[in-house]
């Protein structure tokens, strides 16, 4: 991916698919506990990675705590490869230290979600991450919380 300036010296935001988005979130629900795709939480992130685009430098950093505790988040970083599979990273999760440290069965959690995550991004091919047009976010993300 390049990593390219848009007008205004800003740089190119990326983003993603929407079924890609929402698969990211269904595994979030499945495996770490986030709240379900009806929730405000799944609206913000799902928003952020289709319709507003994410920095590939700063990436997006979003709480979504579930099982893994207040600590619970998972990154998106569109300029980062995984070290395993040499492909671009989807996204990954992490936890407090000091709450690993205590229940050591978050540490379980977070690995399987990464490997889902990771399996995911595979799945999807090399090039999922897409350029945002002009910038400009798209509005394909409706707010439908129940």
């Amino acid at each position: 991916m390049m990593i390219g300036k848009h007008e205004k010296n800003e740089r190119q935001k990326y983003v993603l698919p929407l079924e890609l988005a929402e698969s990211v979130w269904e595994i979030l629900v499945r495996k770490a506990g986030a709240n379900p795709a009806t929730s405000s939480d799944h609206y913000q992130c799902v928003k952020e990675l289709v319709d507003d685009g994410v920095d590939p430098m700063s990436g997006l950093e979003f709480r979504f705590c579930g099982a893994l505790g207040f600590g619970g988040k998972v990154w998106f970083q569109p300029c980062l490869r995984d070290w395993k599979t040499g492909l671009p990273e989807l996204a990954h999760v992490s936890c407090y230290p000091e709450d690993a440290q205590r229940h050591p069965d978050l540490n379980t959690i977070v690995d399987e979600v990464n490997a889902e995550l990771t399996a995911l991004a595979a799945s999807a091919g090399p090039d999922f991450w897409q350029p945002l047009k002009n910038n400009k976010p798209r509005n394909l993300v409706k707010y439908n919380v129940r």
